[in-house]
């Protein structure tokens, strides 16, 4: 798998619908690559920040 493939269903989401040979494949990758290591890490931390502010927002207009 290319560095491109991986970014790409990182990003999309896609890694969590996919089969689970294509899944091992992509997980193989992010093993042997520190730089799709490192943008996963950071996509899924950047997606638990848009959570919880997204949480903060509804939260702040509930209570107005």
């Amino acid at each position: 798998m290319r560095c491109k493939d991986f970014v790409f269903l990182q990003s999309s989401g896609q890694i969590n619908e996919m089969g689970q040979v294509k899944k091992t494949m992509a997980l193989s990758h992010v093993w042997m690559c520190g730089a799709c290591r490192t943008f996963r890490h950071n996509d899924e931390l950047l997606s638990r920040y848009l959570m919880q502010f997204k949480a903060n927002l509804l939260e702040d207009q509930g209570n107005q």
